[in-house]
């Protein structure tokens, strides 16, 4: 293929176009006409097509083209068991011929002009485990498609899922009744609650509640204030448009790994005809443009709820966000409610990553949570995007009216319930200072390599999580990444990143260490890590269920792409792959086989790729630690997973505040599994590492390096003090120490012996 026809690939990951071809659109068969239109050109094919499925009479329905006779639209319709189309999305993979015509299962239509391009490509359009359609691509047999506009079609129908599977649920959304309002939330008294920090900082602004219904009981007096036009929704609905592009303009910047639409389903609802034109039927009739806006988001946001299915619960939010948003903008308000002004301090019993990260994007001021822990994903993803967040289990903070005053203190783990003036004018105060300090005193940089005060060398690593964290970890001078937690593209986005996505995401993060060596952690969904777009079933106790290496054997498919993917981008770098929760050395060998097979594959496709990364283990559940030996001897580098190896090893939920007192780094039978991982990898000549909280708590760091860990990996903030501590210890002390704390039999003993002891371990 020359050079000059390669365009298209500029197609993998740029998703500014459609956006602009949504922003512009009437309504969503607009949409879908201007999306074929724009994948033909870049492709440069006759034929562009796309087969939306209809699972209940399971028939692929032809519903834009570009190419095709335009009477056909609506009217082409296939079983799935039925043509090459119905192949495609039956067996869930891209069907390629060079002349469709000869194959026997291909189904001809009479009077839709498809048999001069007898070139046929079809892609299946799918969103997780939900089938969702088919994307076909036609041209002259003379310009067959090859292996890179396979790769194409991959990648742009994996950017369109989303709005796809939004346009099909909103052509097909059936007729409901009407819910009711529900009544309003009572006063709130002034008072401090104490919870945990998640994520430091200070905020000061109006609560705003985040959870099901909200909007309805903001809105439950407004709407009869005063009458409204039809050109006062029309000027809503425009602002709302501007206000949702410039929202996903601005994720991009921030969260380069959703570089995608995520906002499709909210701006997908603007045009869709149904949605919008029962509203203003209700208008014409003789409704107020706010009780009309109200009962049809009502309506759809019933139906969502009701769904067996998660992926169509979770539009429930998508529903509540966009109504509340017309609303805010129909009756002139201030604050963009739903994704609120940047002083707001949002409230919520429990939250998504993609929640945390949409918050972030508009800027809020803080985050209060009812429920969960600070060691969990979405605290995690909180101080990565420097959101001061506090877990309190109090629910009756989710009783608050919407916006009381409320000063959250992020660092201590305080919430100021309608505050005093001197209560908010000393944490101005505070503030104010900080940010002097901020201006006059950066933080220092690292010297180069880190050893102990009489030479021992110990790798400072950096636990990278988004790519935002890549600037930070290269000031303060991280050796390399020990940890990427490559699942956060996938926990931040309403659809699966493509393989071709992942790519350059990692490919980003790979140069941004600029030839240091780079640790990927395979897929670690489970527990407090829920993909929205699986229709799992729900699990009695999902730390112990269907999670980790678990889950990238069940979908196989998804596994392969993320590991071909990540040797892909780490073609000429230096790369390590782990496996998280091997519980066998029966895991390892298949996650192993898996990866080579991978490799193998990407050699017989002549793709540039790591073919010798270095492969370990994540240690963190009981087995591994019975089995570690002969573990140590197959792995090429281990590393300790503390968080979960205290949580099995001492049966306690690390997320259950109520027997948060029973998760003890500090308990002996933790420390004699670390010290037994540690002496396994010395025997076998293999790095242990650790990359939990305990690496960064002062007071376990003479054990762990007194032990043999050799390398620590933190969150970026942490490395400038734990360097200096370890700069200040000796190899003989901190031996000591370890012999010292191993010799004990009880918990009260070992504390005694750490009289530095962080108890809250909530950095």
């Amino acid at each position: 293929m020359a050079a000059s026809d390669k365009e298209h690939l500029s197609l993998l990951c740029d998703v500014s176009e459609f956006a602009a071809r949504l922003a512009g659109s009437a309504d969503i068969h607009a949409y879908l006409s201007q999306i074929v239109g724009l994948v033909a050109d870049h492709l440069h094919c006759d034929v562009c097509s796309i087969y939306l499925y209809d699972d209940k009479t399971q028939e692929l329905v032809l519903q834009a083209t570009s190419g095709l006779a335009p009477q056909s639209v609506g009217n082409v319709r296939m079983k799935i068991s039925e043509g090459l189309t119905g192949m495609a999305l039956r067996e869930l993979r891209p069907v390629r011929e060079q002349v469709a015509s000869d194959n026997p299962n291909f189904k001809p239509f009479q009077g839709i002009n498809e048999e001069p391009f007898d070139a046929f490509l079809a892609v299946p359009i799918q969103r997780g485990i939900e089938k969702i359609g088919v994307l076909v691509v036609q041209r002259s047999r003379e310009r067959p498609f090859d292996d890179e506009d396979v790769l194409a079609v991959k990648a742009t129908t994996s950017q369109l899922a989303g709005a796809i599977e939004n346009a099909r649920i909103l052509m097909g959304v059936p007729k409901a009744q009407e819910s009711a309002a529900t009544g309003q939330r009572p006063p709130a008294a002034t008072r401090m609650v104490k919870g945990q920090t998640a994520s430091r900082g200070f905020a000061h602004g109006p609560a705003i509640i985040h959870d099901h219904g909200a909007y309805h009981r903001l809105f439950t007096e407004a709407p009869g204030a005063r009458p409204y036009s039809m050109d006062d929704l029309q000027r809503a609905l425009d602002a709302t448009a501007e206000q949702l592009q410039g929202l996903q303009e601005r994720l991009g910047q921030r969260v380069p790994e959703m570089a995608s639409l995520i906002f499709e389903a909210h701006l997908m609802m603007l045009k869709d005809t149904a949605f919008i034109g029962e509203m203003r039927k209700r208008i014409e009739d003789g409704e107020n443009p706010p009780q009309a806006v109200l009962a049809v988001g009502r309506k759809y946001s019933d139906l969502m709820a009701a769904s067996p299915h998660a992926y169509m619960r979770e539009k429930e939010h998508d529903v509540e966000d966009v109504i509340r948003r017309i609303l805010a903008n129909l009756m002139g308000m201030r604050v963009e409610v739903g994704l609120n002004e940047a002083s707001a301090v949002i409230v919520a019993r429990e939250m998504y990553p993609s929640d945390i990260v949409k918050l972030a994007t508009a800027e809020v001021g803080g985050i209060v949570q009812t429920s969960g822990g600070v060691t969990s994903h979405v605290s995690i993803l909180a101080r990565s995007l420097h959101v001061p967040m506090v877990i309190a289990d109090d629910p009756t903070l989710l009783d608050l009216p919407e916006g009381t005053p409320v000063v959250l203190d992020a660092d201590i783990g305080n919430i100021y319930i309608n505050p005093t003036p001197d209560i908010v004018e000393r944490f101005s105060q505070r503030q104010d200072a900080r940010r002097q300090v901020a201006t006059q005193a950066p933080p220092q940089a690292l010297p180069e390599t880190t050893a102990t005060a009489d030479g021992t060398r110990i790798r400072l690593l950096a636990n990278i999580n988004l790519l935002t964290d890549i600037d930070l970890a290269r000031f303060v001078g991280a050796e390399g990444v020990g940890l990427y937690r490559s699942e956060f593209p996938f926990l931040v986005r309403n659809t699966p990143p493509s393989e071709e996505e992942q790519v350059s995401i990692y490919r980003r993060l790979i140069e941004g260490f600029e030839g240091r060596e780079v640790t990927f952690r395979t897929l670690d969904i489970g527990a407090d890590k829920l993909l929205l777009y699986f229709d799992e079933t729900a699990e009695l106790n999902p730390a112990m269920g269907l999670r980790s290496i678990r889950f990238s054997f069940r979908h196989d498919d998804i596994f392969r792409q993320q590991l071909r993917a990540i040797l892909r981008a780490g073609a000429g770098s230096p790369i390590r792959i782990m496996f998280p929760m091997i519980s066998s050395v029966d895991d390892f060998v298949r996650a192993k086989t898996t990866l080579d097979s991978c490799m193998q594959e990407l050699a017989q496709q002549k793709l540039a790729h790591n073919a010798s990364p270095a492969v370990g283990v994540m240690v963190e559940v009981p087995s591994a630690v019975e089995m570690i030996d002969t573990i140590a001897r197959r792995a090429d580098f281990l590393c300790i997973g503390s968080n979960d190896l205290i949580q099995f090893l001492l049966a306690v939920d690390r997320s259950n505040e109520k027997v948060a007192s029973y998760f003890m780094p500090h308990h002996p039978a933790v420390l004699r599994s670390l010290q037994r991982v540690a002496q396994a990898g010395a025997a076998a000549g293999c790095e242990v590492s650790i990359c939990g909280e305990m690496a960064h708590v002062g007071a376990y760091l003479p054990f762990l390096i007194g032990i043999g860990v050799r390398a620590l990996s933190l969150d970026p903030q942490f490395l400038p003090p734990v360097q200096q501590q370890i700069t200040q210890m000796t190899l003989a002390q901190a031996r000591h120490v370890a012999q010292d704390l191993l010799a004990q039999d009880t918990i009260d003993a070992v504390i005694a012996r750490l009289p530095d002891l962080d108890q809250q371990h909530s950095d």
